[in-house]
């Protein structure tokens, strides 16, 4: 390792050829690059299948919510736990989905709050991911009618729960272990050009 060059994570990482060799052809986080996050899970290959699966049903296979709104409650929900890592990263994620740009900057300053227009459904959403985040034992049955309101029945409100609690989780392990922004999401977020998947 140059002198100049940063440590991706405070484990060793295993490389992208490696770990794309493990992923199904155009997995959904594969954007030319595979994120540091899934090489740090795949660095435990007794777990990592599992986790894998986990992710693709909780963010990828179809349910009461879309990927964008997926991606917003993600990137909410890492700002609370101050994980850069994974907030920086879902808020670009959510870019590729069709996320309104100034709600991406807004969720990354822990001001979406303030964002006008934002829909009584996404503000219900990141109010209910925000508020299980930063302090779960105070949520009570009254925090989930905003939601209810809206249509969600229990399997719906399972659904949020899962995105929350799921990003509650991989935000520990980047924390944890300093993973370091990935340099193309960095790059996007700096030049306002968003992330593509490969054609």
């Amino acid at each position: 390792m140059t002198a100049d060059r940063v440590r991706e994570a405070w484990i060793a990482l295993p490389g992208e050829d490696e770990v794309r060799a493990l992923l199904p052809p155009g997995h959904p986080y594969d954007f030319g690059f595979i994120p540091a996050m899934i090489r740090l899970v795949t660095a435990h290959p007794r777990i990592a299948p599992f986790l894998g699966a986990l992710v693709q049903q909780v963010m990828f296979e179809p349910g009461a919510l879309g990927l964008r709104e997926r991606e917003m409650i993600a990137a909410v929900t890492a700002a609370v736990q101050d994980c850069r890592y994974c907030a920086d990263s879902h808020a670009e994620f959510l870019r590729v989905e069709g996320g309104d740009a100034a709600l991406v900057r807004a969720i990354k300053q822990h001001r979406w709050r303030d964002v006008e227009g934002l829909s009584p459904r996404d503000r219900a959403l990141c109010t209910l991911a925000e508020k299980l985040s930063a302090t779960p034992s105070r949520v009570v049955e009254d925090d989930w009618q905003p939601l209810r309101t809206l249509g969600f029945d229990d399997a719906a409100c399972l659904e949020v729960a899962h995105v929350v609690g799921l990003f509650n989780y991989l935000a520990r392990l980047a924390n944890g272990f300093g993973l370091q922004l990935d340099p193309a999401t960095l790059a996007a977020a700096e030049g306002g050009v968003p992330l593509k998947r490969p054609a």
